[in-house]
């Protein structure tokens, strides 16, 4: 119960519902061990009754990810649903496996062995999300776009190491959220460089101008990146990060927006300027 608990992406319905199929298993269990005749029974009705519940957590588990998968705001209908599909297929393997087992410890590593495969396929998809969002900044060049994925790509391993080393449900869990949320603050740092970099293009504005616009971009990120400690599931990351990236771009559009305006008045000083040599130039003429 516990496990499915620690699913953060499923609402309390979901997992309430998850639990009960735990409790329908439980139900049939107990009644192949009350109907037992022999100690083998008895430990037969246990195994399979401690397999099936085991098959409910992994189905939470999976549950939990493609709910995190649909949050990737990023990614097609076509790509989620094949990360999804991948997630399905992991939980097949985990099930077989489960199958397989012939005593109750090895029912567990089974499950935890699938709970961590169905986990890396949830992270996976959150660090493509996060490179789609990266190639979407017009700004960089093709090298900084490839330095930024580099940088998802590195905290996408050390999530899955993180991984690895769980020993139970929740510590996998724990390192899944924590990866996501690495992926996504490198996302965000992608989106802030791109609007620096925009920044740094307007021609009107001054040196001290341009520092300006790229500090409140630095500040709206450090808020982002806060709120992005602050989450405690996958679709609470992606509304941080999405807040993040709307805001880094208002404040590019805010320094454009002051550069255009200085180029209007520049343009009507010049024209200014222009009218007053011809209308001196005229009097000239005339004298």
């Amino acid at each position: 119960m516990r496990a499915i608990d620690e699913n953060a992406n499923l609402t309390e319905d979901e997992k309430a519902a998850a639990k009960a199929d735990v409790y329908v298993e439980l139900s049939k269990a107990e009644k192949a061990i009350d109907k037992a005749t022999t100690a083998d029974a008895i430990d037969n009705a246990t195994l399979v009754g401690e397999k099936a519940f085991a098959k409910e957590e992994l189905e939470a588990a999976a549950d939990d990810a493609k709910a995190a998968i649909d949050a990737n705001d990023n990614l097609t209908d076509v790509e989620k649903q094949a990360a999804k599909a991948a997630v399905d297929a992991e939980v097949a393997k985990a099930e077989e496996a489960i199958d397989a087992a012939t005593k109750a410890d090895e029912v567990d590593a089974a499950t935890l062995v699938g709970e961590k495969a169905v986990a890396k396929e949830e992270l996976k998809a959150a660090a493509e999300d996060a490179k789609k969002a990266i190639d979407a900044n017009d700004n960089l060049t093709d090298a900084e776009k490839v330095a930024a994925k580099d940088a998802v790509d590195a905290e996408l391993a050390k999530a899955n190491d993180a991984i690895d080393a769980a020993t139970k449900a929740d510590e996998v869990d724990a390192a899944t959220l924590a990866g996501e949320k690495a992926v996504a603050k490198e996302e965000l740092k992608a989106a802030a460089e791109d609007a620096k970099k925009a920044i740094d293009a307007n021609p009107n504005l001054s040196d001290a101008e341009k520092q300006a616009a790229k500090d409140a971009v630095d500040a709206e990120l450090a808020k982002a990146n806060d709120a992005i400690d602050a989450a405690t599931k996958a679709d609470e990351v992606d509304t941080a990060t999405l807040a993040g990236e709307k805001a880094v771009a208002k404040e590019a559009l805010k320094a454009a927006a002051e550069d255009a305006k200085k180029a209007m008045m520049l343009l009507r000083t010049s024209l200014w300027k222009k009218q007053i040599k011809r209308k001196q130039q005229s009097m000239q003429i005339q004298t």
